[in-house]
């Protein structure tokens, strides 16, 4: 039952996406599981900014990061009717071997991705796009991100 489910979420989300031409999806906590952005966390508490900065930017070449089925169905299917998808995130620029080492070869669905280092801004994405005509939709995990409607809140 849980199958369908998913399945059903999927094609909801695919409905409210496919009249998109552009679609940034966020890496962490959406792609893939939220486990570094929550090691991060903890460890800015405990060890202090410049402390978790640091092994985020040298040492979190984790492995094994869950990858969101969901999510990359609907991706695959935006992609087969010629989606132009952006992977997005909120990683440095520094951090984009290890961003390709997470994401694995899910990497060939996009075009381009972006490394905002702890700027992202959907305001700033959509008004790239502004008087282009071109419909720009996000899939995250944070509402702050995924506030339009039409966007998709993982």
């Amino acid at each position: 039952m849980e199958i369908i489910r998913d399945w059903l979420l999927v094609v909801e989300w695919f409905v409210m996406l496919s009249d998109s031409d552009v679609v940034f999806c966020d890496v962490d906590g959406t792609l893939v599981d939220n486990s570094l952005d929550d090691r991060f966390g903890k460890m800015f508490v405990s060890e202090g900014r410049d402390m978790a900065v640091d092994w985020y930017d040298n040492e979190c070449w984790e492995q094994g990061l869950v990858v969101n089925k969901r999510v990359v169905v609907l991706l695959v299917m935006l992609w087969l009717v010629g989606v132009e998808l952006v992977l997005w995130t909120d990683r440095g620029e520094c951090q984009r071997d290890m961003t390709e080492n997470n994401v694995k070869w899910w990497l060939w669905l996009f075009d381009s991705s972006e490394y905002w280092e702890s700027k992202k801004s959907r305001d700033e994405v959509v008004e790239r796009y502004v008087g282009s005509g071109e419909v720009v939709r996000v899939v995250d995990n944070k509402s702050k991100y995924a506030s339009e409607k039409g966007d998709v809140l993982v």
